[in-house]
């Protein structure tokens, strides 16, 4: 995931018209760290109350992502 926000970094560096869209990248960085961690708790879970709580905040970051923008979550709805 960290490899995927620095492509998109580095297209919205190289495009200056996306200059208008304002968002700081610090925070969708620390979106796709969370969303790692989480993949990781989900993986080492013991018990099915530990995965419904690792399924639920995945999918409240995937509501995140779709409201920042994100283009591989974007897709989804389309």
């Amino acid at each position: 995931m960290l490899e995927k926000f620095q492509m998109m970094l580095e297209e919205f560096k190289k495009n200056k018209e996306n200059e208008l869209i304002k968002f700081d990248l610090k925070t969708v960085q620390q979106y796709f760290e969370m969303q790692d961690v989480n993949k990781w708790l989900k993986f080492n879970a013991m018990n099915k109350e530990q995965v419904e709580r690792a399924n639920s905040f995945e999918k409240h970051l995937q509501d995140l992502l779709k409201k920042l923008y994100v283009p591989d979550y974007q897709s989804e709805n389309v």
